[in-house]
Parts: structure tokens; C-alpha cells; sequence
């Protein structure tokens, strides 16, 4: 926090305050601000229920809740249609573009779904009741838009092999816009739906 302090006062930014605090728990001042984005941040959250409760206090009146988020499965339990597609998909993917970033000795042959034990051990706040968020956030808020912009087969799919597709690997590049006509294909005859979204939220104009 100091040096962002450092930084944002340095470019004249000195009114910007700075704090952490844990989401599930934090208590904020009421009507305090015109907008509060959440980016990336909120499907770590457990305490849902308090968040968004905090989040609505705080607004003023016709303020807007923005976020950018993971909406899909909850503990990343992928759905059967996620699994099957996103391994059809590998396996039609030439081995070198397979070859995991984080070992280059090894290379990604198959999908599969890690068990709920599993992702609490490994990280316990990871997508912890992200399937909830736009349920639960229509209790607090006028939804004024959401705009979802895929993930349910890229997302698992490309994890630890993205950085194989660039233009230095010939022809890699075409196999990814095949990837995403897939998924683009599937969200539009709802076989799978947006695990991402951009949503725009209002607390409203009455308290």
C-alpha cells in the first residue's frame, strides 16, 4: 500500500486511500461512493450475503456495482458437456501445441475433474461459490446488463498450454480461432453457457 501511495501521489493523485481488508468481513461506510468495481476478485468470496450487503450500503443512491468475473462452476466442478468437449478438443490439438508450459517434458493429455477435496486443499477460496454470484447478486441489485464472454471450454482447455500459441509457432494461431469458433458455437446453441461475464449492477435510486 505505501508504494502505491508513493506512486498515485506522485502523479498527483494524492486524494486516493488505499486499505486491505478481508471481503467476507469487511464493514464499510454507508453511502460513500458512486461506483465499486469487482474484478477477478469476487469468486473468492464465501460470505456472499455480506459482501453484496456491504457493497449496497455503500453505494450512494443510483450507484453502480461493476464487476468482471468467473461465473461458472462452483469449485471448478466442470459440467459432463464441459469434460467431453474440452477433451475431444485436446486430443485434435498437434502434441507440440500440448506441451505444458509450467514442464516442458510433459504434455497435457486429458481433462479431468479434480474432486471438491481437492480444490479446497489446493486453494480454498478458488471459485468458492461462483455459481451463485448473479443468483444472489439479483437480491441485492437491478441487474442492468451482463455480457458474457466465454471460458466454459477455453478456460480449462488452454490452462498451462496457452503461451504454446503465439506467431512464432507456425499455424498455431489457426488452431486457437478453430477453439474459438468451438466454444463461441456451443455458447450460442446453449450446450454450455458463459463462465465469464462483465455485469453492470445498480443499487437503485431507494435505499
Amino acid at each position: 500500500m505505501r508504494i502505491a501511495s508513493q506512486k498515485a501521489e506522485s502523479e498527483g493523485f494524492g486524494h486516493i486511500r488505499y486499505r486491505t481488508a478481508d471481503l467476507n468481513t469487511v464493514t464499510l461506510d454507508r453511502n460513500s461512493y458512486d461506483a465499486i468495481f469487482g474484478v477477478s476478485s469476487v469468486h473468492h468470496i464465501h460470505n456472499l450475503e455480506h459482501l453484496f450487503q456491504q457493497v449496497r450500503q455503500v453505494l450512494k443512491p443510483g450507484g453502480y456495482f461493476f464487476l468482471d468475473e468467473f461465473i461458472g462452476p462452483s469449485r471448478l466442478q466442470w459440467t459432463d458437456a464441459q469434460i467431453r468437449v474440452i477433451n475431444d478438443q485436446l486430443q485434435q490439438i498437434p502434441k507440440d501445441l500440448r506441451r505444458l508450459v509450467s514442464d516442458h517434458t510433459k504434455f497435457k493429455e486429458r481433462v479431468v475433474r479434480k474432486s471438491v477435496s481437492y480444490m479446497i486443499v489446493a486453494d480454498p477460496s478458488e471459485a468458492v461459490r461462483s455459481s451463485e454470484i448473479v443468483p444472489l447478486l439479483e437480491d441485492y441489485f437491478s441487474i442492468l446488463e451482463i455480457k458474457g464472454y466465454g471460458g466454459a471450454i477455453l478456460h480449462e482447455l488452454l490452462y498451462d498450454i496457452a503461451g504454446n500459441f503465439c506467431e512464432e509457432n507456425t499455424g498455431s494461431l489457426d488452431h486457437l480461432r478453430k477453439l474459438f469458433e468451438v466454444e463461441d458455437q456451443l455458447t450460442a446453441c446453449q450446450t454450455v453457457g458463459d463462465d465469464f461475464a462483465v455485469i453492470i449492477a445498480t443499487r437503485g435510486k431507494t435505499a
